[in-house]
């Protein structure tokens, strides 16, 4: 009785609107055979993604080669591929209806979307280019629109589970719960679990139960996986290998649920598809599809950040900086959390240190000048990009200048910029180095404030996702021009001049 509906509603509906019988009938019977309708849909979709976004992917493989949490957009479309697989074959008793007019209009918007996204949005914020990955948002939107171009609505939407996880599991709060849960490569590996309990519950659930079971399941499988990692590796596994655990247990779980299928033969539950595509004229797409690819294709994306990194001294066993003659230290601490954002091993310093002598130059008032050097240690110079300025400071809400650029020892530059924060109506100068000393990456920033009592604020390191998400959200809604400041005044340029080229000379002095 379902099958004749079906025939009835889609023979009535008018020809722009639905596939009938006629058409299917006349389509040519190599093109009518499901896998090979399937694949040829496919192919410009994924062939054009490819071009589209072949910068976007270009910048993807150094953060994957590198072991970052970003590499697990690797492992992406593998993972969103299982779960459509596990949707596609629980799909009957469907209409084969579509209405085309609606096809070009959502999936024109979509893919405009994506032109909007990597035109408009991307360029806002090229200093956490690494860190937000917005490109890849636009990948999604061009894919969704893509299919609903090529296979309708409808179908697409039959699959919003897996577009839903794919959006939810997007770089800024995949990099939030690696931090969270501690910032290591078995933190990486352990969202990427938790992300194939997603996709294996939506492959097998042919009912809310075995949705549940297999989720569990995976997440198991995947955390007894990475135990195994763990203890079969002395230090940083292989960055491939840091997602094996997450493969290994969706390969697992799904095949596991293939044969319970084969075994109790289940219904309407078929390992391939058995109809081809409701829509069966998808060539007039194709144009729409390429003119947005070649738009995608000829986008730039924002340049890396120019680290300037020099070659310095030895690393000295000692923590911190050797203090220039003329300055003393009047405090010190280690900050424990580097390790969640810059790598294991990773050590991040603060010192306070204070003008032996007064230099009317710095204060017209007579008194002795105080500065605040935050000494950042590691391995990993790709995270430098990722986490770059201001970005796990407390200023994150302020305005900054544009760097000038000084020369503090031949070879080796800095920069100079200043952070406004109207709510405490204070200006903070920094000058910041890179540079490598030995197979470390040190990146040093020395902080004046132009509040020149001993008791002024200076701003705090403070890692917080949420803060980043949340100035993310009011340069979205407001513009570049809310952190930037287009009227600086460089007031402590000659302190920090001054101090930075003492300090450089005496790390090459200090044994």
């Amino acid at each position: 009785m379902v099958t004749e509906r079906a025939g009835r509603v889609a023979d009535s509906v008018r020809p722009g609107c639905a596939v009938s019988t006629e058409t299917a009938a006349r389509a040519p019977l190599w093109f009518r055979h499901p896998i090979i309708a399937i694949t040829l849909r496919w192919a410009p979709i994924v062939g054009g993604g490819a071009i589209a976004f072949d910068a976007s992917l270009n910048r993807l493989q150094p953060s994957a080669e590198n072991g970052q949490r970003i590499g697990y957009l690797v492992l992406l479309p593998l993972l969103a591929l299982v779960a459509a697989l596990g949707i596609a074959r629980r799909r009957y008793r469907e209409l084969p209806i579509h209405d085309r007019q609606v096809d070009y209009i959502v999936g024109g918007m979509a893919l405009i979307l994506a032109v909007v996204i990597v035109g408009l949005l991307v360029p806002r914020y090229p200093d956490t280019f690494d860190l937000l990955r917005l490109d890849m948002y636009a990948g999604v939107a061009y894919y969704f629109g893509g299919c609903v171009l090529m296979f309708g609505l409808r179908a697409t939407g039959r699959f919003w589970p897996v577009w839903l996880v794919v959006v939810l599991f997007g770089p800024l709060p995949y990099r939030a719960l690696a931090v969270l849960l501690g910032g290591d490569w078995k933190a990486s590996a352990l969202v990427s679990v938790l992300f194939v309990g997603f996709c294996a519950g939506i492959a097998v659930a042919r009912t809310w139960r075995r949705g549940l079971l297999g989720a569990v399941l995976g997440l198991l499988v995947g955390l007894v996986l990475v135990g195994l990692l763990d203890l079969a590796t002395t230090g940083i596994p292989n960055p491939f290998a840091q997602q094996l655990p997450a493969a290994i247990a969706a390969a697992a779980v799904g095949l596991y649920f293939i044969w319970h299928t084969i075994r109790n033969k289940e219904p309407n539950a078929h390992l391939v598809p058995r109809r081809e595509p409701t829509v069966t004229r998808p060539w007039p797409a194709l144009i729409l599809l390429a003119a947005i690819t070649l738009a995608l294709f000829l986008l730039p994306l924002p340049p890396p950040i120019d680290q300037r990194i020099g070659t310095g001294p030895p690393l000295a066993d000692v923590p911190g900086l050797s203090v220039p003659d003329g300055w003393t230290q009047t405090g010190f601490a280690r900050l424990d959390w580097a390790p969640q954002y810059y790598g294991t091993g990773a050590t991040l310093v603060r010192q306070v240190v204070t003008a032996d002598r007064v230099v009317d130059a710095w204060d017209a008032k007579g008194r002795r000048r105080t500065l605040v050097v935050d000494t950042l240690n590691t391995d990993d110079v790709f995270t430098l990009q990722v986490y770059p300025g201001q970005t796990l400071y407390s200023t994150i809400y302020a305005r900054r200048s544009d760097p000038l650029t000084i020369e503090l020892a031949p070879g080796q530059t800095g920069r100079i910029y200043t952070i406004v924060d109207e709510n405490l109506f204070l200006t903070w100068t920094y000058l910041s180095l890179i540079w490598r000393r030995g197979a470390v990456v040190q990146s040093v920033r020395v902080i004046a404030v132009d509040n020149h009592e001993p008791d002024a604020p200076f701003p705090e390191p403070t890692p917080n996702m949420g803060s980043i998400a949340a100035q993310t959200f009011t340069i979205l809604m407001r513009g570049n021009a809310v952190a930037v400041d287009d009227k600086p005044e460089y007031k402590d340029v000659d302190l920090l001049t001054t101090f930075g080229r003492a300090l450089v000379a005496r790390q090459w002095e200090a044994p």
